[in-house]
C-alpha cells in the first residue's frame, strides 16, 4: 500500500472511531489495512461501560480476587499499548481463563490491556517529529575586531545545543515457567530470585526499568511481550565461532625449517694469476 493511501486509511478509521491517531495505525496494521474490518476490531474492544480502574496494583494484591471481569480475550490477539518512554506489544496466546486468583504475569498482561487505549505521545511515534527543531542559521561566525581588539571567531554551537537524539530501538519480554528473559538470548530473570523482585513490580504497574533494557536515558523503545509460562526456559546454545589463527598455503615455505632440493649458494674464490717473467728472461731460456 502507498504512503498516500495509507494516510486516507488513517484519517478515516480517526473520523469514524474519533481515536488517536497511534491507535488507528496499530487497528489498520493488524487487519491489513481494512478499514471496516479496523472499526469492526475497534469496537468489538471497546467497552464504553467499563473504565479502567485508576488504582494500580501491586505485588501485595496478587492474592486478592480479580472480582468480575466479563470481557472475554479474543484468542491470539495482539495488544498495543504506549507510555511515556516506551510502547507495547503484547501478544495473547489462546488459553483458558485461571479460577480464583490471578498470578503475577496476568496481572502484567492485564495492565497492558488496560493502557491499550493510551496515544503514544513519544516524539518518535510522530514522522517528522523525532529530531529537534534545528535554529535558521547554522555555523561560524567573526567578531568584527579594531585596532585595541583583534578579531575573533565564534565557533558553531548548534550541535551541541540542539544533539541528535538516539534511534528508537526494540526489545522483547518472554515469560517462562520459572522466570523472565530480554531478548533472544538473554539471562534469565527468575521469579524466586529477590533481586528481581522490583523489576517484576515496575512491569506490574506498566513501566519497564532501563537497566533491563539497555537503553540510553529518555531513549523510545518498543518493548513486544510474549507469554510461554507453559514452557520450560533453557540457555541458549553456543554459537560456533569461525576458525580463527595462523596457517599456511600448500607449496610454500614454513618458518624456520631449511628448504629441501634447494643447494645453499657458495662463494667460488677467483683465481690467483700467475707472475709473468720479464720479457729478457724468458729469451735467454728459449736459446
Amino acid at each position: 500500500m502507498s504512503d498516500k493511501a495509507a494516510e486516507e486509511s488513517i484519517e478515516e478509521f480517526v473520523a469514524i472511531t474519533n481515536s488517536s491517531r497511534y491507535l488507528a495505525e496499530q487497528y489498520l496494521q493488524r487487519n491489513d489495512n481494512d478499514v471496516v474490518e479496523a472499526v469492526e476490531d475497534y469496537y468489538a474492544n471497546k467497552d464504553p461501560s467499563s473504565t479502567p480502574s485508576s488504582q494500580r496494583g501491586t505485588l501485595r494484591d496478587l492474592n486478592a480476587p480479580e472480582g468480575d471481569d466479563s470481557d472475554d480475550d479474543k484468542p491470539g490477539m495482539n495488544y498495543f499499548t504506549g507510555g511515556e518512554k516506551s510502547g507495547l506489544q503484547v501478544e495473547n496466546p489462546n488459553k483458558d481463563k485461571k479460577s480464583g486468583n490471578d498470578s503475577l504475569i496476568d496481572q502484567i498482561f492485564q495492565r497492558a490491556k488496560e493502557q491499550m487505549t493510551q496515544p503514544d505521545d513519544r516524539p518518535s511515534a510522530a514522522s517528522g517529529e523525532n529530531e529537534p527543531k534545528q535554529p535558521k542559521f547554522t555555523g561560524r561566525g567573526f567578531k568584527l575586531g579594531d585596532s585595541n581588539e583583534p578579531s575573533q571567531e565564534i565557533p558553531d554551537l548548534s550541535s551541541s545545543r540542539f544533539p541528535r537524539p538516539p534511534n528508537k530501538v526494540t526489545r522483547q519480554i518472554t515469560f517462562w515457567k520459572q522466570g523472565f528473559t530480554v531478548g533472544e538470548d538473554g539471562p534469565l530473570y527468575r521469579y524466586d530470585d529477590p533481586r528481581n523482585t522490583n523489576v517484576l513490580q515496575e512491569l506490574n504497574q506498566g513501566r519497564v526499568p532501563i537497566s533491563i533494557l539497555d537503553v540510553e536515558f529518555g531513549q523510545d523503545v518498543d518493548v513486544s511481550v510474549f507469554k510461554k509460562t507453559d514452557e520450560e526456559w533453557t540457555p541458549p546454545k553456543r554459537k560456533v565461532a569461525g576458525y580463527f589463527g595462523t596457517g599456511h598455503r600448500l607449496g610454500s615455505p614454513v618458518p624456520g625449517e631449511p628448504l629441501n632440493g634447494t643447494a645453499t649458494p657458495t662463494e667460488i674464490p677467483a683465481e690467483v694469476p700467475k707472475p709473468t717473467e720479464p720479457e729478457g728472461e724468458a729469451l735467454r731460456n728459449h736459446v
